[in-house]
């Protein structure tokens, strides 16, 4: 993992609930804030191609008023990879055997290039037959506008708006922004506040 996956890793696990509630405002809303709970990290191999992953981020959290546990799987990506798809369809597996829960697929994918949409799916099947249709969610950064996240108050928005498309001259102006949104939330939050150096790296990067 790069120095760059490993940062948007401790992002996103240290605001999971801030993330969801980003991206997936109806789903934030239906789950038990106290019930998030980190699942250990998964180890798969690739028996033929000889690699071993890694599953990045894994949180176990239940509806409000129900019994339902949902498992979030969520995968940081920098990079363009032809297989991505097939190799989130394989972490799927293996959690849903493991747990034999329902678990919703999130791809982060905070490349620059290429700019055109992303797949959210992977087929198993062959020419005439498709066997199973996997589908997940697919958060592109480079496709999204940043002036729609400059006002969110969300610290994972304040992260992120750093790998969105920005015009070079504006690019001082949006680090602005973000810093000084960093800086409300660490006068409300104190202590709990999101690290203001963390969001310069990106900013720098």
């Amino acid at each position: 993992m790069t120095d760059h996956d490993a940062l948007f890793k401790s992002l996103i696990g240290e605001f999971f609930l801030e993330f969801l509630e980003l991206f997936f405002p109806e789903i934030a809303q239906d789950i038990e804030p106290d019930s998030i709970q980190e699942k250990e990290q998964e180890l798969l191999t690739d028996i033929i191609g000889g690699k071993t992953n890694r599953v990045d981020i894994i949180r176990q959290v239940r509806l409000k008023d129900e019994a339902t546990l949902v498992l979030v799987l969520v995968e940081p990506q920098s990079y363009d990879e032809k297989e991505f798809g097939e190799r989130l369809f394989r972490y799927f597996i293996r959690l849903y055997d493991k747990y034999r829960l329902p678990v919703l697929p999130v791809a982060v994918l905070s490349y620059e290039r290429p700019k055109h949409a992303a797949p959210n799916s992977y087929v198993v099947g062959f020419r005439h037959f498709s066997t199973v249709i996997f589908n997940y969610a697919t958060i592109q950064l480079n496709r999204l506008a940043w002036q729609e996240f400059a006002d969110k108050g969300n610290p994972v928005a304040c992260a992120l708006m750093a790998k969105m498309p920005v015009a070079k001259a504006d690019r001082p102006i949006v680090k602005l922004t973000a810093l000084d949104r960093l800086a409300g939330l660490k006068a409300k939050s104190g202590p709990a506040a999101p690290n203001i150096r963390f969001y310069r790296y990106l900013f720098d990067t």
